[in-house]
């Protein structure tokens, strides 16, 4: 954090339409967008110049041997694309890359993901042959130790930018599952002759193109919930015909999706002023209030939490209307919010969307909780 806001205006360094700057950490990038490859390169060389100055100032330095440059989408021929490089004086050249691995992810010059997902695939299958060592069969690691370690290793490595090059593209979605079937006849003992609908059903597994997707729309509610821009930028791709990319097509189509599904369950917004909002270091009221009696709940039994934590609300805030509100979502995507109202001894629990967050589905019970208090009771004190 120290870090972004110390190189933090050099975001702001030069005045070019065409040309972004962007970084992670001391991941930094600059994208020009150019339909001219000569273009491009005479506008980064520009660019690198500044930044190599900028960073100067700040004692820092660029290191010119993990720097790599790629041009996606263009018409160059072999031979020319091993003859382009980027120049700055005094510092050795960047040539031009067919991929290049940036936070994570294989950016290769097609943008059509295979030289990530072989990557993906590649470490995926060294943990099922290293999963392999731990069974036999007799002995060894039970199924469901074998499907949790699938799960919490293998999968998040499959998951992890899975909506920038799996989405769209049906080859990678076709090798991601047959790796994943690999796993789950690893997990059960299976045979290649075990149907793959049955592994699936009895490891309560997504097929992956299920996966794809719902990764892709868990992942663009995130982004669009929470920033603005990329809101903004979102809303420019759904405005643009992309019939000749069907991968982009698709996006357009997931985001136009979850854009409805945020609308219909009232999903929030952050704007730029919510982003900007910083909670005062004083307060006149405790956030959190401590049960009496009550020192670690890891040390306490369930039903002696309950009766206690009743006490407190009942001794604390004796005449008041008392509506309990909660919302949950658990490991396989399933969303719910609820609320109860002591005095009517009733209350409501509804399914959200699964691409809803545990937050969202926090607030929506509240929402619930408030709806009813002022329905019912508009002349009466309460305390939630």
């Amino acid at each position: 954090m120290l870090f972004n806001l110390y190189i933090a205006h050099v975001h702001e360094i030069g005045q070019d339409n065409d040309v972004t700057i962007s970084s992670y950490a001391d991941d930094i990038r600059i994208l020009s967008h150019d339909k001219d490859f000569s273009n491009n390169i005479k506008k980064m060389e520009q660019h690198l110049q500044t930044l190599l100055t900028t960073l100067s100032n700040l004692n820092l330095r660029v290191n010119f041997e993990k720097t790599k440059a790629v041009s996606f989408f263009d018409s160059l021929a072999a031979h020319e694309r091993a003859s382009a490089a980027i120049q700055i004086g005094g510092q050795p050249e960047i040539k031009i890359s067919e991929s290049h691995k940036y936070l994570g992810v294989y950016l290769d010059m097609k943008l059509n993901g295979i030289r990530h997902t072989n990557y993906v695939i590649e470490r995926c299958n060294r943990d099922i042959n290293a999963m392999k060592m731990t069974k036999g069969t007799s002995w060894g690691n039970h199924p469901t130790t074998q499907n949790n370690l699938y799960r919490g290793v293998i999968l998040p490595k499959m998951r992890y930018a899975m909506h920038i090059y799996a989405m769209g593209h049906k080859k990678n979605a076709g090798k991601l599952q047959i790796t994943q079937n690999k796993a789950l006849r690893q997990i059960l003992g299976a045979v290649k002759t075990t149907p793959i609908p049955s592994m699936h059903s009895l490891t309560n597994t997504l097929y992956m193109p299920a996966m794809i997707q719902l990764t892709t729309d868990q992942n663009i509610l995130r982004m669009t919930c929470r920033d603005p821009l990329i809101r903004e930028q979102n809303s420019a791709l759904c405005r643009n015909n992309y019939a000749h990319a069907s991968h982009l097509a698709i996006i357009r189509e997931r985001y136009m999706h979850v854009t409805d599904v945020a609308y219909n369950n009232n999903v929030i917004m952050h704007s730029q002023l919510n982003n900007q909002y910083r909670a005062p270091l004083t307060r006149n009221y405790a956030a959190i209030e401590k049960i009496p009696n009550i020192l670690s709940k890891k040390n306490t039994q369930p039903a002696e939490l309950k009766a206690a934590t009743l006490l407190h609300i009942n001794t604390k805030y004796e005449g008041y209307i008392k509506i309990y509100t909660d919302g949950s979502k658990i490991a396989n995507g399933s969303a719910a919010s609820a609320y109860f109202c002591e005095q009517h001894k009733a209350g409501e629990g509804f399914r959200i969307n699964s691409l809803c967050s545990n937050f969202t589905a926090e607030v929506f019970a509240v929402y619930m909780g408030l709806q009813h208090l002022v329905n019912y009771h508009t002349d009466q004190s309460h305390s939630n």
